[in-house]
């Protein structure tokens, strides 16, 4: 008979499984770095490779992938056994064939112990909707103390046979209000009946206010025929927000909470003519002017202009400019009295609409108040829409404000033209300093040829810093802000510009303000260096330079993984660190982070 193991024998297959896993990753490796650039996923061989065991707890493999690679028992320590078996059970992939082979791998496995110390197993197993591995646990551990979150937690995962096992397996189980409600917003309609059958606590007016916002008629109705704590006025304005048409119906029908005027203004906002149509002919609750100034669609301007009494504001014409709305904006002059102010130009410039700008100057009323407009958004404004608001006499106050926002987007285009037209804001004094601290090179060019202001010496410290609304600039770009500096600015640095590139692992910067400056670092630069893990650049300060590193270089982290191991290795290896310079804060710090691998390291380091 043919066997998981034969098949995972077949290079062909065992391939095909790699390439599933990286196409797998590209969906779980998610979030982002420290430079707050997103991760790129593994490739499947890699994931074996990962450290601390990573396959297991950050990935859930399954036993059959797992077996082959798992290293023998006294290769890991006990406390990384401990910490990885805890993360497999809060891993949405989990099974319990692969719980019950680690635990025969690790006999060790405490889970009460894992309790006493404040960590929470149960409630992770329950919030991996996990219910073989928490029927497996609460058989092999009868005693465990029992928390208030435990089913609700379960409630909220809407898996029924989790409610149902801590219900009946922990005894004198309690749990809040939060149980139905979370269950009743989620639309868990099972739970909810388990939780009103077998349970007392019962729940709250947001249980049927949730279930009617997020669209659970189902649940709504159970609700109203089974239980006695109703509803608020949220319910109807939930419904009507999302446009959950059929539960305002019900609602209407069979309660007497309804709803304020929000209901027929959230219609009206989101688009739901059908539900603002009923509200308008079967509730007197009515509306207010923000139903016809937030209206996204000229379908809902024309039934409140036709039908109702409330009227709007100049923010209806406002608003119909910032989405790019001509044809509301031509229905309201034309149908309309209340008008527009300048916030409507400004509106339609801020979205990059042209078109709406000039429609708007052009049929702008006698007496229209033309002044300076705010630029709070600098994104999709075009230095041509720009010049139009220039050039008719509506310029722009706070311009010191968009210079910021068009250094940090990197927008040229706009810094010349405000160089052009506002060239003596005393903020220039400061353009070149925030241009560079954004590693904005083509702005640093243009500022240091076209403008006269000096910068400081702090300019070239916070280039290795650099972050851009854009994207995360890369070494190459932040190098070239460098040498430019460097090059053709006579205000250098301090030792802090080292301390940040060896800060944010920008070797190649640490490289060329060792060679070229003078200003030199301090024991923050390797100190830095080590914490995050940049083994190359470490290895460089401690080969070309003397100012060395002090304990704090141990201090690694947050997420310390195989290159911070290697860095304290050498650190160790080489005795850059005196034995007894090793603090006591440095042993805690490494507990209280599970980094056990580096612990081990500096144990033996101190005792040997």
């Amino acid at each position: 008979m043919t066997t998981i193991k034969d098949i995972l024998g077949v290079s062909y297959i065992r391939r095909l499984i790699f390439q599933q896993v990286e196409e797998i990753t590209k969906q779980v490796v998610k979030g982002q770095n420290k430079n707050g650039a997103h991760r790129t996923s593994l490739k499947g061989k890699d994931i074996v490779k990962l450290p601390y065991l990573g396959m297991v707890h950050k990935y859930g493999m399954p036993w059959q992938f797992i077996k082959h690679y798992l290293p023998e028992k006294d290769k890991v320590l006990s406390e990384r056994r401990m910490y990885v078996i805890a993360g497999l059970c809060r891993h949405p992939n989990a099974t319990l064939e692969t719980l019950t082979n680690l635990l025969a791998w690790s006999t060790e496995y405490d889970l009460v112990a894992q309790l006493s110390r404040g960590m929470d197993p149960i409630g992770d197993i329950v919030r991996a909707r996990n219910p073989d591995i928490l029927e497996f646990i609460l058989d092999k551990y009868h005693d465990i103390a029992e928390r208030s979150t435990y089913l609700d937690i379960a409630a909220d995962t809407g898996v029924l046979s989790l409610v149902q096992l801590l219900d009946q397996k922990i005894k004198n189980i309690k749990c809040s209000t939060d149980a139905m409600d979370l269950a009743a917003a989620a639309g868990h309609l099972s739970v909810v009946q388990y939780l009103h059958d077998r349970r007392t606590e019962g729940c709250s007016v947001g249980a049927m206010n949730s279930a009617a916002t997020n669209g659970h008629l189902d649940v709504v109705k159970f609700l109203h025929f089974n239980r006695t704590e109703g509803c608020l006025t949220d319910a109807m304005e939930g419904a009507a927000y999302e446009g959950h048409f059929d539960i305002i119906k019900f609602l209407h029908e069979h309660r007497t909470e309804g709803c304020t005027t929000r209901g027929m203004d959230v219609a009206a906002e989101r688009g739901h003519l059908d539900i603002l149509t009923f509200l308008h002919q079967h509730r007197s609750e009515g509306a207010t002017t923000d139903a016809m100034d937030n209206a996204g669609h000229l379908s809902i301007i024309q039934f409140l202009h036709r039908h109702r009494t409330e009227g709007c504001t100049t923010n209806a014409i406002k608003n119909a400019a910032t989405n790019g709305k001509m044809d509301a904006i031509e229905f309201l002059l034309l149908e309309r009295t209340e008008g527009f102010t300048i916030e409507a130009i400004k509106e339609a410039a801020e979205s990059g609409n042209l078109e709406i700008a000039k429609f708007l100057f052009k049929n702008r009323p006698e007496g229209f108040i033309i002044e300076p407009v705010v630029l709070w958004d600098c994104r999709k404004i075009t230095v041509e829409m720009m010049t139009f608001l220039y050039e008719n006499g509506i310029g722009f106050s706070f311009v010191t404000r968009v210079i910021r926002y068009a250094i940090e987007l990197g927008r040229l285009d706009i810094i010349q033209f405000l160089h052009k037209h506002y060239p003596n804001l005393s903020f220039w004094s400061s353009a070149m300093d925030m241009a560079a601290s954004y590693a904005q090179l083509d702005i640093v060019k243009f500022l240091h040829f076209n403008r006269t202001e000096p910068c400081n010496r702090y300019t070239m410290d916070a280039v290795p810093t650099a972050y851009s609304h854009n994207d995360s600039p890369d070494e190459g770009r932040i190098l070239e802000v460098v040498q430019f500096l460097h090059q053709n600015r006579s205000e250098g640095c301090t030792t802090s510009a080292m301390h940040n590139a060896a800060e944010h692992g920008h070797f190649e910067v640490v490289k060329f303000l060792h060679y070229n400056r003078t200003e030199g670092c301090g024991i923050y630069a390797m100190n830095a260096a080590a914490q995050g893990g940049h083994l190359n650049i470490v290895e460089f300060l401690y080969k070309n330079r003397s100012e060395g590193c002090s304990n704090h270089a141990l201090n690694v982290g947050p997420f310390a993984e195989d290159q911070h191991i290697q860095v304290v290795k050498f650190l160790l290896d080489n005795r850059i660190i005196p034995k007894e310079n090793v603090a006591p804060f440095v042993i805690d710090y490494l507990t209280e982070n599970s980094y056990y691998e580096i612990l081990d390291l500096v144990n033996q380091y101190i005792q040997n």
